[in-house]
């Protein structure tokens, strides 16, 4: 819980309604009987609540002091969340924007030469190859087949966003005249990038559910950055001139956003 200071005078919420971290916009409910800021849980979401006497100047001032507070908060939060993908066979994923099913292999001799993780674009199946070891294979109880495809989903994952994530941040980098140190991928759970002061930029993997146009609107967000470490309205000019789709693709990544970021917690 945040500790703040509370003003006499009547708080001004009609230019602060939301509160940005990453791609997250928490509304802000103001509260006659709070004295400090806290992030709650409800059922349409994560929101801020604050005390309704403090200022809007004040409340932006201390909300942006405590942000990495705000962030580990929302970590917390996020984990008691009940798990939206369980790797059982005929769960429903997306990735770059599809939808797939998720398919166990029957363990044979054949699959045993497959890749862990396939991907079949004309059955829109993701297939999960059981047959590494045929007699291991054969004995795995159902819950250790989920176990083994939710491991090799966040592999497969996190080699497609390696391999998509990092040429592609070149190519808009060079495009938008910028210079960073590197780009690498993480697994964030409240956010899909981050962009530090030192030309550092990393990504969520999660991300490669979403759309290709969209990943690369996530790009451009954390690219924007090194010019601006906010949100400030110079910032999302930035944005907006060097990705036109921006408003568009925020928009999906609220609706989807929620699913995309608690996949395989």
């Amino acid at each position: 819980m945040l500790m703040s200071f509370v003003s006499n005078k009547k708080a001004k919420y009609k230019k602060m309604t939301h509160y940005e971290i990453g791609e997250l916009r928490l509304p802000i409910k103001p509260s006659a009987r709070r004295k400090t800021i806290a992030i709650k849980q409800q059922k349409e979401g994560l929101i801020l609540a604050v005390p309704q006497a403090m200022s809007a100047s004040r409340l932006n001032q201390v909300l942006k002091q405590n942000h990495s507070w705000l962030e580990k908060r929302i970590d917390e939060l996020v984990e008691t969340l009940p798990v939206q993908f369980t790797g059982l066979h005929g769960e429903c994923l997306s990735f770059l924007g599809q939808n797939y099913t998720l398919e166990w292999l029957t363990p044979d001799i054949q699959n045993e030469q497959k890749k862990p993780i396939e991907l079949d674009e004309n059955t829109q199946k993701i297939k999960l190859n059981l047959g590494s070891n045929l007699n291991l294979g054969l004995n795995l109880t159902e819950q250790q087949k989920k176990s083994q495809a939710c491991k090799n989903l966040e592999a497969f994952f996190k080699q497609q966003a390696e391999s998509y994530l990092i040429p592609q941040t070149q190519i808009y980098a060079k495009v938008m005249g910028l210079t960073y140190q590197s780009v690498t991928v993480k697994g964030y759970k409240s956010r899909w990038g981050s962009c530090y002061s030192d030309g550092r930029i990393q990504f969520n993997w999660r991300l490669m559910q979403a759309p290709q146009w969209v990943v690369d609107y996530v790009i451009v967000h954390e690219l924007a950055h090194l010019i601006h470490a906010n949100h400030s309205k110079a910032f999302w000019q930035v944005v907006e001139t060097s990705y036109p789709q921006t408003k568009a693709a925020k928009q999906v990544i609220k609706q989807h956003g929620r699913t995309w970021i608690h996949f395989l917690e």
